[in-house]
């Protein structure tokens, strides 16, 4: 893969020590070098992460905003170098928790199609 495409998996670490610490700046960091390099695939990590952690911090509209935008690409990134549902189950958890139904359902929905 060319630069800015492939998945970073330095990021995919920092991702997950920031999330199991509750750090949204760390999450954050990550956010700003995956835009500037150009990695999709870790801003839909990254931006999901973000939603649970800003979920569990105490920040539903935080928390709902990074949820929006991670789903948002999950409509055009192929997850292939993580497992899909990760980000899709972060997703799903913020929405069902600040009453987003519908996001929530639509989450479940292509996670029952991407199952079968």
């Amino acid at each position: 893969p060319m630069l800015g495409e492939a998945w970073d998996f330095r990021h995919a670490l920092q991702l997950e020590l920031a999330t199991i610490a509750g750090d949204l700046a760390a999450i954050d960091r990550v956010v700003d070098e995956a835009r500037r390099l150009g990695h999709e695939m870790t801003l839909l990590h990254a931006y999901s992460r973000a939603a649970s952690t800003a979920l569990d911090r105490g920040d539903p509209a935080r928390a709902c905003e990074e949820a929006h935008r991670a789903w948002a690409l999950a409509d055009r990134i192929v997850v292939t170098m993580a497992y899909p549902l990760d980000p899709w189950w972060h997703c799903a958890r913020v929405f069902d928790a600040t009453g987003a139904a519908e996001a929530a359902a639509a989450v479940a929905r292509r996670a029952k199609a991407w199952i079968r």
